[in-house]
């Protein structure tokens, strides 16, 4: 993809104890993030990629 741009986003998720093993995350906070990151793929067309 030489020239050409990749539009990303990058959706968060509050983790404790992130720099160990285990993270622990409350399941809402990754329910949310996921019903948030669905939206945005749902609302996105190809006008609003192309213009990145």
């Amino acid at each position: 993809m030489t020239e050409k741009a990749v539009p990303v986003i990058v959706i968060g998720v509050p983790v404790r104890y992130a720099h160990t093993h285990y993270g622990i995350s409350a399941y809402s906070d990754f329910d949310n993030a996921v019903k948030l990151a669905c939206e945005i793929l749902k609302r996105l067309d190809e006008e609003q990629v192309m213009s990145f």
